[in-house]
């Protein structure tokens, strides 16, 4: 665990460290950096959540319905941190 110090404690040998990442989906590097030792980097992909919003926005703000029978848009499903959901 890091302390407010930025030391570590290291129990039987072993250094728990909890990362906090910024929760956007994509490709990302995990960087570990040990004094004295080359860094090690670890590439992982964030994957996005279970669907929970869908985002509508439409061609035009404002249109009458009686007149235009219709109007373009997008649709994106996203996760909780609004990363979108493709499956």
């Amino acid at each position: 665990m890091f302390s407010p110090a930025n030391n570590f404690i290291v129990k039987d040998g072993k250094l728990t460290i909890a990362l906090y990442p910024n929760f956007k989906a994509g490709n990302d590097t995990i960087t570990i950096n040990i004094p004295g030792l080359d860094p090690i980097i670890i590439p992982v992909i964030v994957n996005p959540g279970a669907a929970k919003n869908i985002l509508l926005k439409l061609e035009k703000s404002r249109m009458d319905l009686s007149t235009t029978p219709g109007s373009k848009g997008t649709i994106n499903v996203v996760d909780s941190r609004n990363n979108k959901v493709t499956k």
